[in-house]
């Protein structure tokens, strides 16, 4: 609106088509998850520090899963934009995938705006990491990443996801008494919302 104002309809349609085209709505969509995320982790948890993101320039590509040893054909280095947003955006993302499925299915209730961004949540929430790695669709690293991710998933027995999983994903809990206070978020949330 503001663009319209100031310099007028043509070139508030140019900025909103660029925008589009260049996938910042995927961008911010994704980036708002993160920090809902690590917001909420937060208030529940406290705990608040600086953790470096290790990430070189924007211009270095950054793999799958890992970087494989050439000569043995093991992972030599385990670490890759699946393991970094797995737990924070793709496991959210399927689940939106597959409930907005199964309400389509059983009745769809909206209109066609609505299920437009649904739709577009769950995209960016699934290829947002991909779309913004440099060179991430590129026909020589496709290979080395498919390959990765078949020896992180299939090779040793599944130890590489197994340890990951271990370690990221049962993490120690905090006892009981964390849980009932999530629960006692969860309800305040609702009863302001309300």
């Amino acid at each position: 609106m503001q663009m319209w104002m100031e310099m007028g309809l043509r070139a508030a349609f140019r900025r909103l088509a660029t925008q589009w085209l260049t996938g910042s709505w995927c961008f911010f969509i994704f980036q708002a998850k993160l920090v809902g995320h690590y917001i909420l982790n937060e208030i529940r948890y406290g705990g608040a520090a600086y953790v470096s993101t290790g990430r070189g320039l924007p211009t270095q590509r950054r793999p799958f899963i890992g970087v494989l040893d050439k000569t043995t054909g093991k992972l030599a280095q385990v670490g890759g934009l699946y393991l970094d947003y797995a737990a924070l955006t793709y496991y959210d993302a399927i689940k939106l995938l597959l409930s907005t499925i199964l309400v389509l299915w059983i009745e769809p209730m909206a209109g066609g705006v609505a299920w437009t961004f649904v739709a577009v949540t769950i995209i960016s929430w699934l290829y947002a990491p991909f779309l913004f790695n440099p060179y991430q669709f590129s026909k020589l690293y496709f290979p080395q990443d498919l390959l990765s991710w078949w020896t992180f998933f299939f090779r040793e027995s599944s130890s590489h996801w197994m340890r990951w999983y271990d370690h990221t994903q049962l993490r120690p809990k905090r006892g009981f008494r964390h849980a009932v206070w999530d629960i006692k978020f969860l309800l305040g949330f609702f009863i302001l919302a309300v």
